[in-house]
């Protein structure tokens, strides 16, 4: 069974220059640097990506950045998730929005909403990509980038969630997709999306390193995890904990926006 992905010049010829940007501010703010996860922990990926959707957001949105404290980047990144964070969890008792494991989506919401609230915001909105029965089509596609582009248009560059799956044998002998890692990554470029489409091209920032990076977001077409497949060879997504051998796949997970 082969899960290798199209490599990303073989599926598309359109430059960045091509691309629907409309959320990525112009002057000063375009060339601003990405939030690094790292200047704080290797789990802060939900947090950076965040503050880079506020900074790379349009000059609403920009204040999101507001509802933190810092004279640098790593200080800002701190205070995110000190004071937003470490709040109580309204999904699992007993234990803060953000650990040493990250966050889940549902924390993530509620933390976003807390900073947009502080600031006067419209409320953000998420939305899990997993079809209820396990095939993803051209209408799960469709759905994903009415999401994406409908949050650029309103000023917020959307949140994706992305989550790597390895086919392996559980305890029991029985063979499955298996999530190994996830991962966070804010989308700022979008292309306008061809009828009855079964891939797009998206631009991103990748708070692993705060950098820009292209990827290719389709309908999987060989036997795959539910979802659509994302194609991010600049984003290694818990690459580490493939086995030698074992077919692997990274899936776009959740959008996190303004709908």
């Amino acid at each position: 069974m082969s899960t290798r992905l199209p490599r990303l010049a073989s599926l598309f010829v359109c430059a960045l220059a091509s691309f629907a940007s409309a959320a990525e501010p112009s002057g000063p703010q375009a060339r601003a640097t990405a939030f690094n996860q790292r200047l704080v922990s290797s789990k802060a990926c939900g947090p950076a990506a965040l503050l880079n959707a506020f900074r790379f957001g349009d000059a609403n949105w920009q204040r999101g950045l507001d509802a933190t404290t810092g004279k640098s980047d790593q200080e800002r990144l701190s205070y995110t998730i000190q004071t937003y964070g470490m709040r109580p969890s309204r999904q699992f008792a007993g234990r803060p929005r953000w650990s040493s494991n990250g966050v889940n989506l549902a924390d993530l919401i509620d933390l976003a909403n807390d900073m947009a609230a502080s600031q006067s915001l419209p409320a953000l909105k998420s939305e899990v990509l997993i079809p209820l029965d396990g095939n993803a089509s051209s209408k799960l596609l469709a759905l994903a980038h009415k999401r994406c582009a409908t949050s650029l248009a309103k000023g917020f560059p959307p949140v994706i969630g992305l989550r790597r799956f390895v086919w392996r044998k559980t305890q029991g002998g029985q063979a499955g997709w298996l999530a190994v890692d996830a991962h966070y990554v804010t989308l700022t470029q979008l292309p306008a999306l061809g009828w009855n489409a079964q891939r797009f091209q998206i631009g991103y920032l990748d708070p692993n390193g705060g950098r820009r990076w292209m990827a290719n977001v389709q309908v999987p077409e060989t036997p795959s995890p539910a979802g659509l497949a994302i194609d991010c060879p600049g984003t290694p997504v818990g690459r580490h904990k493939v086995r030698k051998g074992e077919p692997t796949m990274v899936m776009l997970s959740s959008v996190l926006g303004r709908w």
